[in-house]
């Protein structure tokens, strides 16, 4: 995505005050730095933008770093130590993939029982917050899943997925004939 010059140097001074404030955290409370996030260059963020969506989310996720109290930390019920700004990014995620899996209820108005390659309603039900019972040692392993779920959301990628995944069916049961010249 082609960014204008000015909106390139508004992600630069975002990542600058995010960089400080992990390098601010080192100094000023040593004891919490070694949970804060890892700091951002301004190279890798540009490569993560590909839509409009993506900027939003990157510059609504270095804002929300740099806000009052996120450095802090939260313990969890596992006693996970983690900050506030990573449990509160966890959250918006969950509630991010919840709405994008009822908007797909919604779009294909799909119900319990029969869908043609598609999923369930069931198969898409609200996805649980189980932030507080994850374990340190199971803790990276979460984070991966969740991220990756984030962008596994998008409706017109599950599309091509299902209709993918039909077609394989298809395939499994009638085999490759007359289906694949056409």
């Amino acid at each position: 995505m082609n960014l204008k010059p000015q909106t390139v140097n508004k992600l630069r001074k975002l990542v600058r005050n995010y960089n400080n404030k992990i390098n601010r955290v080192k100094i000023n409370k040593p004891e919490i730095s070694d949970i804060q996030p890892e700091k951002k260059s301004i190279r890798t963020v540009l490569k993560d933008i590909n839509s409009l969506a993506d900027y939003n989310r990157i510059v609504n996720d270095l804002k929300n770093y740099t806000k009052k109290g996120s450095e802090n930390p939260y313990i969890t019920e596992q006693n996970v130590v983690i900050t506030n700004y990573e449990k509160n990014r966890i959250d918006r995620i969950f509630a991010r993939i919840n709405r994008e899996r009822k908007k797909e209820i919604e779009t294909y108005n799909l119900k319990d029982g029969f869908g043609m390659g598609l999923p369930t309603a069931s198969d898409l039900a609200p996805k649980a917050n189980l932030i507080e019972s994850i374990k340190y040692k199971d803790w990276d392993k979460f984070v991966q899943g969740i991220e990756r779920n984030r962008y596994n959301m998008d409706i017109s990628q599950r599309a091509v997925f299902y209709k993918n995944n039909m077609l394989k069916a298809i395939e499994n049961v009638f085999g490759k004939g007359e289906l694949y010249s056409k």
